[in-house]
Formats: C-alpha cells, structure tokens, sequence
C-alpha cells in the first residue's frame, strides 16, 4: 500500500511525539513520586521533632532540615502564587513563539481526614492539611517545532509540574499546516 509523502511525515512525526510525550511522562511520573516520598520523609521527621521535649535540639534538626524543606516548598505552587504560575505558563508558550489560551484553573484544596491518637491511646478523626492541585486547561497554536517547544519548557519547569492530558492535532488552512495541543498541567498546591 502506497503512502503519500505528508501522510508518511505525519505518522513519523506523530509516533516521535508518542514517543517524547510517553518518556515526558514517565519522567514527571517518577520526579513527582520521588517528591512525594521527599515530602513524606519530611513529615515523619516533623511528627518525631513534635514528639521531642528538649526544644533546643528541636531548633537543631529543623535548621539541619531547613535547606531540605526549602528546597521542596519551591516545588510547589502556593495559593499565593497560583496567578504567577498561570502567567509563566503563558509566557512559555509567547516565549516559544505558541499562542497559549487558558481555558480553565481548578484549585483543588488539600484539607482531608485522619485518625489520630494521643498520647493517652484515644483515637480521634481530626481534619489534616494535605497537598492539594492546581489543574489548568490550555490551548497552544503554532507551528510543530512552536508547541513542542512550549511542552519541552512546561516538562522543564522547576515547579512540580506534569502534562496529565495532551491532544494535538494539525490544522491545514491555504496550503499551511499549523498545530493545536490542548493539555491540562497539574501542580501540587499547599
């Protein structure tokens, strides 16, 4: 069966793109699973640092954790941040030279439940604060090389960041060929 040549580039380059897109992923994937062992591992020593009645070497093992904490709150986008985040992921795209639309933010909190027990053995369910997400729906218009650019940037942010849903598709229109990916970017929020 005979393929005609914009058919043959379109499949090796869509096949290249599940290729990125898949590894991409799995990178995100693992970065944030590392994060949130990271983070785990903070609050066990948090919950053992509360436990400690000498308050002087409390003092000592959260400045030896400092660095640690700071480096995984830089992480995470915070509540105060949410308008800033939204506008690097714009600026990405303009920086690549991709038209980025933002179609939706949805701020999920991180408030949830969990039993505790005091000192004396009594069990209560107490409300805990958890990590929440920040989900944004986009659009990005360009060329090929324009919106994977703008992934390729997003992947690379020093924010937690993952693409959780990409679809792209060209757009031929008098002859030129332009390119729609439409994603949602998750963030861990506090």
């Amino acid at each position: 069966m005979k393929y005609k040549t914009s058919t043959k580039y379109r499949l090796i380059a869509n096949i290249v793109f599940l290729v990125v897109l898949i590894f991409g992923t799995y990178f995100m994937h693992s970065k944030i699973m590392s994060m949130k062992e990271s983070v785990a591992d903070n609050y066990k020593v948090i919950a053992s640092l509360r436990e400690d009645t000498n308050v002087l070497l409390l003092q000592q093992e959260l400045q030896s954790n400092r660095e640690n904490v700071d480096k995984l709150l830089s992480y995470i986008v915070t509540k105060d941040n949410v308008v800033s985040y939204v506008e690097l992921l714009e600026n990405a795209g303009n920086a690549n030279g991709a038209s980025v639309t933002i179609e939706n933010i949805d701020l999920e909190d991180g408030f949830g439940k969990k039993r505790v027990v005091d000192e004396k053995g009594n069990s209560q369910i107490k409300d805990v604060r958890t990590y929440g997400e920040l989900k944004v729906k986009l659009k990005v218009e360009g060329s090929w090389q324009e919106v994977m650019s703008f992934v390729a940037t997003i992947e690379n942010l020093k924010k937690s960041t993952e693409v959780e849903d990409m679809r792209i598709s060209s757009v031929f229109e008098n002859g030129n060929v332009s390119w729609v990916a439409n994603l949602v970017i998750r963030a861990l929020t506090t």
